[in-house]
């Protein structure tokens, strides 16, 4: 699993989490994918939708978009608003001791919605005994071991819980559940590009469900019609949705939008049809 997120700008409407969940063999996209790099990329520059402003980063955009359609696995977005103050795990974190990190309430939630959201992503691939392998940036909520250890050990909890419950303890061969850094793996580069995907989806997301927000009628506020609207995006980020609801054979897709309406939490969920 690979996993980015977007939406900390002042100006986004809601935080977004991606989360690539894939399996590990990876296949036909490896050889697609180092094709689309010494075409477009030979000088091992990362695609990030925040840094897509030069011209190889351009030119690349679509072709690697197309490779990432040979992976085998589901890509995930959550859009979680920031004005959704009814779901607040961090108060757990900040009062468990078997959290070492020292957490502030603002990043003790930010990482507690990841390892919720990340189970999340990964509920229908729960699988005794399948090992699960989370690589992700070092951003702010893993800046250090300690805060890397304490979502680890969040997760994983999360996980194996959700294992037993839909599998019944008596049938559990536990699964293993590992995190880290690219920059700790034996092909950095590759596990960036993996990140890559994960990063492009959440900026578009982030895009688009702010543009909606800012110009959805107030009728249509807290539905389903709220969201993906006609109206104008950037070319970057016309091009990933194009490709996220495009449907393809092997890489599931879903955006889940989790709005404020009302002083309620509303969830909305997408699939590519």
């Amino acid at each position: 699993m690979a996993s980015d997120y977007s939406g900390q700008q002042s100006g986004s409407s809601h935080e977004v989490y991606c989360f690539c969940i894939l399996d590990i063999a990876l296949g036909p996209w490896v050889p697609i994918r180092k094709l689309v790099r010494e075409s477009f990329l030979k000088d091992d520059r990362r695609l990030s939708f925040k840094g897509m402003n030069d011209r190889r980063q351009k030119a690349a955009l679509q072709p690697f978009l197309e490779a990432a359609d040979y992976l085998s696995g589901h890509v995930v977005t959550f859009a979680f608003h920031k004005d959704a103050n009814s779901l607040k795990p961090w108060k757990g974190i900040l009062e468990n001791p078997a959290f070492s990190a020292n957490w502030k309430a603002k990043p003790a939630n930010d990482m507690a919605l990841k390892a919720i959201f990340a189970a999340c992503a990964m509920k229908r691939w729960l699988t005794p005994g399948v090992d699960i392998y989370w690589v992700s940036d070092r951003d702010n909520s893993i800046a250090n071991e300690s805060l890397a250890d304490d979502l680890h050990r969040l997760s994983s909890s999360i996980y194996q819980h959700m294992v037993q419950a839909r599998m019944g303890k008596a049938s559990i061969k536990r699964s293993e559940f590992f995190l880290g850094t690219s920059d700790k793996l034996p092909d950095a580069l590759l596990a960036e590009d993996l990140i890559s995907i994960a990063d492009l989806a959440a900026g578009m997301t982030a895009e688009v469900v702010t543009a909606a927000q800012a110009v959805m009628p107030e009728e249509n506020r807290g539905t389903r019609d709220s969201y993906w609207p006609s109206v104008p995006f950037s070319e970057k980020s016309e091009i990933i949705s194009r490709w996220f609801w495009n449907k393809s054979r092997n890489l599931a897709k879903t955006c889940i939008v989790a709005d404020a309406y009302d002083d309620k939490l509303q969830v909305f969920k997408f699939d590519v049809a």
